[in-house]
């Protein structure tokens, strides 16, 4: 097998993977780039020509498997050879480059603000489809001529993927940090105080491809807590009889969200809701300001309380009776 080992011009082993070959063709076409290399463009120019050449056919299946056979001088890499009309036509090395990066300027790309993909703008009159590297199809044209920056060149871009991932309440009360993997991708994500199930986040990947786009709060339900509106909470008091009693004068203590102890009077209405100012969710719309938290009690009904004030009599229990009465609306 005689002519250019491709596998070396990209720096890579004979049963790399597209990945592996997608990563070494952004490293080595930044590095070789003619733009990049004025001082020395007599040897960016050759090597940025081999580079792209390379990915052009060990990206491609069926090219890769003639070349792995009959190399780069086989008959099957020539022009009209083999089956499937490979050709000795490469595409222009900057074509590739453009839509390898998606048309971004060269300024994001050398600066490291583009993550590598493909699909990417060039401009032009007249629409027309060609087949590149992979079977990935080529768009040319346009209106305008955009170069590296116009409308039309490129893989069709894909729709944006959203990934939900599960927060919890105090995650979403305190607001934090998350990293996230999702894909291969990862990511650090801010989850804003206050926002609601169904928030979407932008999610910008570390990898060189970027195919998940977005996540979506999925918020995690809680063992005490259910969201009221925009911002309030509400949590329920489920008391005994004895409790009832007790806690109607004493009081009883829960831990909030900011993991700070309240203590709650157990209401006496029996539609049983008390109010505490500011000490719901926060507003993510104004920063610094809450809502508030709902008691809300589930007490005995009324035929269970007469009930007990029947047996407590029986027993003698008037003191037990007073308490109840006092405790009884009306």
């Amino acid at each position: 097998m005689g002519g250019k080992d491709y596998y070396a011009i990209l720096g890579v082993s004979r049963d790399a993977s597209q990945d592996e070959l997608k990563k070494a063709y952004r490293k080595k076409a930044i590095r070789w780039h003619p733009d990049k290399n004025p001082d020395n463009l007599e040897e960016a120019n050759e090597k940025f020509k081999d580079i792209s050449e390379a990915y052009e056919v060990l990206s491609d299946s069926q090219k890769r498997a003639a070349y792995d056979q009959y190399g780069s001088d086989g008959p099957q890499m020539q022009a009209g050879g083999g089956p499937g009309g490979f050709g000795g036509q490469h595409i222009d090395p900057n074509d590739l480059f453009r839509a390898f990066f998606g048309g971004a300027d060269m300024e994001d790309i050398f600066g490291g603000r583009v993550r590598g993909g493909m699909g990417g703008p060039m401009g032009g009159g007249v629409h027309y489809t060609s087949f590149g590297p992979g079977g990935m199809a080529f768009q040319f044209g346009g209106p305008g001529m955009g170069g590296f920056g116009g409308p039309g060149f490129g893989r069709r871009p894909q729709q944006p993927a959203v990934v939900p991932i599960d927060v919890s309440l105090e995650e979403i009360y305190q607001g934090t940090n998350r990293r996230e993997t999702v894909n291969g991708h990862t990511a650090e994500i801010r989850i804003p105080k206050g926002c609601h199930d169904g928030k979407k986040l932008s999610f910008g990947s570390t990898s060189s491809s970027n195919d998940v786009s977005y996540v979506v709060v999925r918020e995690k339900p809680h063992d005490v807590f259910v969201r009221s509106g925009d911002a309030d909470l509400v949590t329920y008091a489920v008391l005994t009889f004895m409790e009832w009693l007790v806690t109607g004068r004493s009081g009883y203590r829960i831990r909030g969200l900011d993991n700070k102890e309240i203590t709650v009077r157990a209401p006496t209405l029996w539609d049983g809701q008390i109010r505490i100012e500011g000490k719901g969710m926060p507003v993510e719309a104004v920063p610094g300001q809450y809502g508030d938290l709902y008691v809300r009690s589930t007490p005995m009904s009324p035929e269970t309380w007469e009930q007990m004030k029947q047996l407590f009599r029986m027993v003698g229990g008037l003191f037990l009776v007073l308490l109840v009465e006092e405790a009884m609306p009306g």
